[in-house]
């Protein structure tokens, strides 16, 4: 799976590609109004018309990697403690049978 950064950055190409594109719209409108006598439109700030790309958050990824590592310790620690037990009666029904 791709990460949000990367997928902000594939979008990124054609947010300049519109950008431009509506320059270019905003530029021919202004001179056709120059042309029949009008006034030009007012020059508008590109990030309101644009929006940047806001990245995702990671607090959830954070939070579920942690709660994968609590799980996961958890696991190892009863894993160990059974492997544990288990070697030390396997050694205990060796002995036995052994002494029999």
């Amino acid at each position: 799976m791709r990460s949000g950064k990367d997928l902000s950055t594939d979008r990124h190409p054609f947010l300049q590609q519109d950008k431009t594109r509506w320059l270019q719209r905003r530029q021919l409108e202004n001179n056709a109004r120059a042309a029949r006598g009008e006034e030009p439109l007012p020059d508008e700030d590109l990030t309101k018309a644009f929006k940047p790309i806001v990245p995702p958050s990671r607090l959830n990824s954070m939070i579920l990697s942690g709660q994968i590592l609590s799980s996961s310790e958890q696991v190892a620690q009863f894993c160990s403690q059974s492997l544990a037990k288990w070697f030390g009666t396997e050694a205990l029904q060796e002995a036995k049978t052994s002494t029999q």
